[in-house]
């Protein structure tokens, strides 16, 4: 990310990604939230666009989403 970004930052990317981490669960973080599974779908789209434009932030299982950067 590049640090002239910040100013633009949408601080409710920040907020669904502090809930996605806690959760684990794109599901349970959009209940939490208050919005559409499709939403936070969505948010988490634009999450991997700010942060890690080549790779993923999660690794999807059955069971729910495991943080990458955590995974190895």
């Amino acid at each position: 990310m590049d640090v002239r970004q910040l100013p633009r930052i949408d601080l409710n990317l920040l907020v669904a990604l502090q809930v996605l981490i806690e959760e684990c669960n794109v599901s349970k973080a959009a209940e939490r939230l208050f919005i559409t599974q499709s939403a936070m779908s969505k948010t988490l789209l634009r999450l991997r666009e700010l942060f890690v434009p080549r790779q993923h932030l999660w690794n999807r299982y059955s069971t729910g989403l495991k943080e990458s950067f955590c995974s190895s």
